[in-house]
């Protein structure tokens, strides 16, 4: 199924059935990051298992607990460096276990906000384009 096929089935659900979901289409990443700092926690949905997707970093920025429906190498740098709650790609009930963890556990949500900037600081993109730059320098 395509984006924009799965985005029209998402539309049609949330409209069919009272809930608080909204769907909102591209923003500015400043309106973006505003939304996200708004949220009790964010998801972060990847099927691939063999790339950790930029928007990991860009979410574990905003300060929100992160939960991540992933496998494979995004999978293991999540628990790795304990940045968010890693449930499997396409399995609803753990990634509804998982919203009901941190709706009761305030404290899990704290310590994985903490960690999450932590590790973005550590990896902003300018940092790690220095480091590209430094190593470059250091080869000639």
């Amino acid at each position: 199924m395509t984006p924009v096929a799965r985005r029209l089935v998402l539309e049609r659900r949330a409209a069919e059935a009272p809930s608080t979901v909204e769907l909102r289409g591209l923003m500015p990443a400043p309106r973006a990051a505003s939304h996200l700092r708004a949220a009790d926690a964010v998801l972060i949905s990847e099927r691939q298992r063999m790339t950790v997707s930029a928007k990991l970093y860009d979410v574990c920025a905003v300060g929100r607990p992160v939960i991540a429906a992933c496998q494979g190498e995004l999978r293991q740098l999540v628990e790795r460096e304990e940045i968010a709650l890693a449930v499997p790609h396409g399995d609803a009930e753990a990634l509804a276990g998982a919203v009901r963890r941190l709706r009761s556990d305030p404290e899990l949500g704290q310590r994985l906000s903490m960690r999450a900037r932590e590790f973005a600081r550590l990896h902003l993109r300018e940092r790690q384009a220095q480091r590209v730059a430094d190593l470059v320098e250091s080869l000639r």
